[in-house]
Parts: structure tokens; sequence; C-alpha cells
């Protein structure tokens, strides 16, 4: 099958390594180049739409090109849509990418402690809040809601707190997960259940994509995705307004 992807940056070429290891016949697009994605479309003619934008960016793709992505797969990279767009997302015939769901660490996973040190965000849009909607909590803790969820975590339950907004330090917990996240760090690491653990490697993340693109459509993943938007969107919703009410406190 053919398969478009749009965007160019590191997902994106995951996403390319994983098609291929499939067998699709892969095609790029990238707004830089000049032409319109619905031209695009129309001269490739694609089976799959692959959003690997950023997620204001592929919102307004799927709002605005309803006709041109009638008929075809359309996958989304997470996060699947900024709190905001959560009303537009249920309405959209796509599938988020749950891909850590087919990573090794996942086997037999009963209960859930993630720790994430990071050394600020690895692409600068991630703390823009027009494009991305938030921070850190988006970029990481999107991945471990949907696994949390994935092994009985009633994450409606969540209680959280985000540092600042965008946030560079967040944090999640229930009486079965508990997750801490931050862009403050002076190293890089990853903790799974106290054992360290490095998922960012190539081949384990193209083989985590491609087992995602066979077993996809077996999995409910929108329904899942609209639990963790929710579940975020209430984190920060409540938290923004502690921060704004923080702040006006300040300037008196």
């Amino acid at each position: 099958m053919k398969v478009l992807i749009i965007g160019m940056g590191f997902a994106g070429n995951l996403h390319r390594l994983a098609w291929r290891k499939l067998g699709h016949e892969v095609y790029w697009y990238d707004i830089i180049d000049g032409s319109k994605l619905e031209d695009k479309i129309s001269s490739i003619d694609p089976d799959i739409l692959d959003f690997c934008d950023t997620p204001k960016s592929r919102m307004e793709y799927l709002s605005k090109l309803k006709d041109s992505t009638s008929g075809r797969k359309v996958y989304v990279e997470k996060p699947p849509c900024r709190p905001c767009d959560l009303k537009l997302w249920e309405t959209c015939d796509a599938t988020p990418m749950h891909n850590y769901l087919f990573m090794p660490f996942t086997k037999e996973l009963h209960r859930l402690e993630v720790v994430i040190l990071r050394k600020g965000p690895h692409r600068e849009w991630y703390a823009d809040v027009d494009l991305s909607g938030g921070g850190i909590l988006l970029d990481h803790g999107y991945h471990w809601l949907y696994v949390a969820d994935s092994i009985g975590v009633n994450i409606a339950k969540v209680q959280g707190f985000i540092d600042s907004y965008p946030d560079f330090t967040c944090g999640l917990k229930t009486e079965s997960f508990n997750f801490y996240a931050t862009w403050r760090s002076l190293f890089r690491v990853t903790v799974i259940n106290g054992a360290k653990a490095e998922l960012r490697s190539e081949k384990v993340m193209v083989q985590s994509f491609a087992d995602f693109f066979k077993n996809a459509e077996d999995l409910d993943l929108k329904r899942q995705s609209i639990r963790v938007m929710k579940a975020i969107s209430a984190v920060y919703k409540s938290e923004v307004m502690k921060i704004k009410s923080s702040d006006k406190k300040k300037e008196v």
C-alpha cells in the first residue's frame, strides 16, 4: 500500500522505517516543500495518511481536509490533539499511535511507576502551548497514561500537578500508578518500576511502530486516547487556574 507521512521530524523518520519494514511504499510531505497537502494527496493517492507534524497542524488538517482523508486509513502521532482540540478529536475518523503498548517492557506489567528526567524539550515547539497545548505532561505523560489504562488503572481518578505553563515538571498519581517527569534535569534517564530503561533506540522504536501498525485495528485505541486526553485536560484545567491565581497574588 501507499503511505504518505506528513511531517519529516524524528517521529516521521521512525514511521518511515517501520512502514518500509512492513513492505509498504512510503512518501513524504512537509509544509516547507511549498506545495499543499491536498495536492500531494491528490497526486499520490495514498491508502494511508500518517500525521507526524505538530498537534495544532494535524488537527487543522483533519478539520479542513475531510474530503481528502475520507476512505483512507488515518494515523496521528501522540499526543493526538491538544486539550483544546478534544471535541474535534472525538469526531475524527483517525487512530492514535500508542506504540508503547508494543514495547518489551509492557509484558506482564502489573504496576507502573515511572520517572522521566530530561534536559529540556528535544524540540522547541514542545514548549509552545499554541502548537502543543502544554509541556512535558503532553510530551511524556500521554504515553504512560495509555500504558496505565491498558493495565487496568482508572486514569479518570489520576491526580496531577504541573509547575508552570507550559510545564517543565509534572506528576501524576493514583493508588496503582505514579509518574514524575521533568525537563529541568542535568542528565537524561528513564526509570520504569525501579529499573533503568532505554526506549528511544531506533531498533526498539521502529519495531514498536511496525508491531503497532500490524495490530492497531484490533485495539480500541480511539476511546483510550479520549480517556487519556480527558485526564490530561483535567490536570491542565485545575493546575493552570492555580498558576494564574498565584501570579495575580504576586502582582499585588
